[in-house]
């Protein structure tokens, strides 16, 4: 299950149990009743492709083999496709987000690196830099679901802090349910500013209010 196919398999969930596989097959299988099967390459684009059908016993039952080892190593589908609409969903906001930081005088990349005082290149899932001072730079982590603000999110932000002193550092928390406050303490006494929010639209406007100050504070 992918992003470019994620309407598909919604659609088909309507009709069939759907379920998520790891492993890359190069073929298609239809099968009707244990009894026949149908391949086809997993993609129609090559107009020279040879489709095959069978009725063999024999054929049919290694197919069959293959078939219900992939049902019993797939993993439920619905987690992984709420996962894939929140990426897709936070893409979007940040899209959003840079259109109006641009008009600030602000560049966003996501994901951004920044070189710490030790050398090494640390990676954040957002990264604002203000174009005309480029000492000013705001960092940000986005974390999904009811434990998002979890005391190990604290420490990994706070600990490239230490090497890249940013401006500001963030933890954004996306959860349509109430979030878990646990790592709340480690974020005020590390100086991250957590913001929370239902949905990444909601949060990335925060974010954005939350930045507001500090750029005209700089200038």
């Amino acid at each position: 299950i992918l992003p470019e196919n994620l309407e598909t398999v919604t659609r088909l969930q309507s009709i069939a149990e759907v379920k998520h596989s790891n492993r890359r097959l190069a073929l298609q299988m239809l099968i009707s009743d244990r009894k026949e099967v149908l391949l086809a390459p997993s993609t129609t684009e090559d107009t020279s492709a040879v489709f095959m059908w069978s009725n063999i016993k024999a054929y049919v039952y290694l197919i069959l083999q293959l078939a219900d080892e992939l049902w019993s190593e797939g993993i439920d589908a619905q987690p992984l496709m709420e996962t894939l609409r929140m990426s897709i969903e936070i893409k979007e906001s940040l899209t959003n987000l840079q259109k109006e930081l641009n008009v600030h005088g602000l560049e966003l990349e996501s994901p951004g690196r920044v070189q710490g005082l030790s050398g090494v290149s640390h990676k954040f899932d957002v990264l604002i830099r203000n174009a005309k001072q480029p000492k000013q730079f705001f960092v940000a982590d986005i974390r999904v679901g009811s434990d998002s603000i979890a005391p190990q999110a604290m420490l990994s932000i706070y600990a490239r802090m230490v090497d890249i002193k940013p401006t500001k550092a963030f933890l954004l928390s996306i959860s349509p349910s109430e979030v878990s406050l646990k790592g709340a303490d480690l974020a005020s006494m590390y100086g991250i500013d957590v913001i929370v929010g239902k949905d990444s639209r909601g949060v990335c406007l925060k974010l954005l209010k939350a930045i507001a100050p500090l750029i005209k504070a700089k200038r």
